[in-house]
């Protein structure tokens, strides 16, 4: 099974002698994150931010996942007053901000093992699933 997690779409496939035997393709990618997490700034702290600091905050997320740590950045802009302001954040604020994404492309991942033949579903466990793709080469 590979996921190809693009910036704009998730391309799902299980593969099996050199074919594809089931596939499935998912508006849920990178930008999709990216608008989760200016939508949840926004509405959360009331401040403004920009498409690198989305890919900033999903590194923040993956890379420091384990330990405590914040996301702060003084270069914001509140939204009420158009003034820089710091505001801390930490690493359970990214995943709540797009639980619910991360949710429908985990329920799209088992809708494709749920119809998938139970002797490739085999292969799949031994063998493990495959992550590439800029959505997902942007976190790490």
């Amino acid at each position: 099974m590979v996921i190809d997690i693009g910036g704009g779409t998730t391309d799902i496939a299980v593969i099996s002698l050199g074919g594809i035997v089931k596939s499935k393709n998912l508006k849920i990618a990178g930008d999709r994150l990216n608008n989760d997490i200016i939508s949840y700034m926004r509405d959360e702290f009331k401040i403004l931010i920009g498409e690198k600091n989305c890919r900033n905050g999903k590194k923040l997320l993956l890379v420091r996942l384990y330990l405590e740590s914040t996301w702060n950045r003084s270069s914001w802009r509140d939204l009420l007053t158009g003034l820089p302001r710091e505001v801390v954040v930490t690493d359970s604020d990214i995943r709540e901000a797009f639980s619910l994404s991360i949710r429908d492309l985990v329920e799209g991942i088992k809708d494709m093992l749920e119809t998938t033949p139970p002797e490739i579903l085999s292969d799949i466990m031994h063998h493990g699933i495959t992550l590439s793709g800029e959505g997902f080469n942007s976190w790490a």
